[in-house]
């Protein structure tokens, strides 16, 4: 659940209660209170679930594209950003740690970013980071 709506329900329940002297009447409201908090939750759910099945819709039409440049586009990019990665995490470190023990300078290689590279790349594949990290915080 949201962590400001969770914040608030408390505090809006506790509300309920002591302006509806009723037992069965505070209860039925507290309830709507909570189910009204639950639909919430759900529409981004349901939100959420549409625009992942949208995006394996438009992957599957560009896959089966007439044309190689609107078939082979994403796998590309997959491509690019996957060797881009491999030579900036792996190939970089090792030719330069290689030639320090040979003691030969090499000239600056080229930063790449991976930053970008990432955000690229989930992009591409339809991944979402940030609700990732909402769920590892325990957030909504």
């Amino acid at each position: 659940m949201n962590p400001l709506l969770q914040t608030l329900l408390g505090p809006l329940v506790e509300l309920v209660g002591r302006f509806i002297p009723d037992p069965e009447k505070k209860a039925a409201a507290q309830v709507e209170l909570l189910r009204m908090a639950q639909a919430g939750e759900l529409a981004q759910l349901d939100a959420a679930t549409k625009l992942a099945l949208a995006q394996i819709e438009v992957a599957k039409v560009d896959a089966a594209g007439q044309s190689p440049m609107q078939r082979n586009g994403r796998p590309f990019i997959l491509w690019v950003c996957g060797c881009a990665l491999a030579f900036d995490t792996l190939a970089k470190p090792l030719i330069l740690y290689g030639a320090a023990l040979a003691g030969h300078p090499l000239p600056p290689m080229p930063n790449l970013s991976s930053e970008q590279l990432y955000s690229l790349l989930f992009g591409v594949l339809g991944l979402g980071t940030l609700r990732t990290v909402e769920k590892v915080k325990g957030s909504a």
